[in-house]
């Protein structure tokens, strides 16, 4: 529930959920090293559209989090 934080609170928590997405995502195609998946452009993808969907966090905090550019995560959007 949003209604009752602060505007910062609101803030911390949607990084905070959109880590534990990144995290998730990553066990779950047994990505080891953050790194990784940058090696694989699909991957990428359907992380930033799984962010997308699933957190209220604009283009640019999600290109900042998965340290993308803001075209790349725009791109993405897009191809819904």
């Amino acid at each position: 529930m949003e209604f009752l934080d602060t505007k910062e609170e609101i803030e911390i928590n949607r990084l905070e959920i959109a880590q534990a997405i990144i995290a998730d995502y990553c066990t779950s195609k047994g990505i080891i090293d953050a790194k990784g998946i940058y090696k694989n452009p699909k991957y990428l993808e359907k992380l930033i559209r799984k962010l997308l969907e699933e957190t209220k966090l604009s283009h640019r905090q999600i290109a900042r989090v998965l340290e993308v550019g803001n075209n790349s995560v725009h791109r993405v959007s897009l191809e819904k």
